[in-house]
């Protein structure tokens, strides 16, 4: 029951995740994105060991759902605050650290990943019926 009570929760924070629209708080949006991939892991890890002792025991199994639907709608949201995220740790790196520690296929690398995860977010949001 309680962890019925945590999906909810989890699902009402990432249904409300679309009121994040200020880049400028870049850094806490992304601190607050990974905080809640780490939930959903645990809660992952959870549902995994729970239905695991119900087969144990002979139990039905609980259907959980309602955890992939959470994971599925949080994904582009995710991958668009740790991308940004990445970015500025990046520029800071890039314009501000020493030029010597400029790697750059791993740069080229970087930007090409971010890239290819922007293209698909663009996609992903233009599917939800949004707007940039």
């Amino acid at each position: 029951d309680a962890f019925a009570k945590s999906l909810n929760k989890l699902e009402d924070v990432v249904s409300k995740f679309g009121k994040h629209t200020d880049l400028g708080r870049v850094k806490e949006v992304s601190a607050e994105v990974k905080k809640l991939q780490n939930e959903l892991k645990e809660a992952e890890a959870k549902k995994l060991l729970f239905n695991k002792r119900e087969a144990i025991l002979g139990n039905p199994m609980t259907d959980y759902s309602q955890l992939g639907r959470v994971v599925k709608a949080f994904a582009p949201f995710a991958n668009l605050w740790n991308t940004a995220g990445n970015w500025t740790k990046w520029q800071a790196d890039w314009l501000d650290g020493p030029f010597t520690d400029l790697d750059p296929e791993e740069m080229e690398k970087e930007l090409g990943s971010a890239q290819r995860t922007m293209f698909k977010l663009v996609k992903a949001f233009a599917g939800r019926g949004c707007r940039g």
